[in-house]
């Protein structure tokens, strides 16, 4: 995806070369290697925009396959719950260690105190 980044990167901002060397009444000079130049420009952005495509679906369908293979079981019971009751009963026999795990559906409180509560006095008298 990166490398499709910078390859329309490339393709649009380095400018195109005029191909016209020399007007004359009846006749224009064309430089050959300018229109090459521009041509392979135009295939920088067109490669480009499909490596960056390509980049696009890969990461949506690895996003989506960490998604699926994440999901709860098919009978209703999430596996972090399933997780945090076997390690609950592991942690129940002696020979185990104990370890707490935190639940990723768990909320979170504020446990920091009202600013508008707390009364600060200054030896200034401020």
């Amino acid at each position: 995806m990166v490398a499709g980044a910078i390859a329309m990167a490339a393709g649009h901002l380095i400018p195109a070369r005029d191909p016209v060397v020399r007007r004359s009444a009846h006749m224009e000079v064309i430089d050959r290697r300018a229109v090459s130049f521009n041509d392979h420009l135009a295939s920088c952005r067109y490669v480009g925009s499909v490596v960056f495509a390509v980049g696009v679906v890969f990461t949506v369908v690895r996003f989506w396959a960490s998604v699926i293979r994440t999901r709860p079981g098919g009978n209703g019971k999430d596996r972090p719950v399933e997780k945090l009751r076997s390690s609950e009963q592991r942690s129940l026999s002696p020979n185990n260690a104990q370890t707490v795990r935190i639940p990723i559906t768990g909320t979170l409180e504020n446990v920091q105190p009202d600013p508008l509560a707390i009364k600060l006095r200054f030896a200034d008298g401020g």
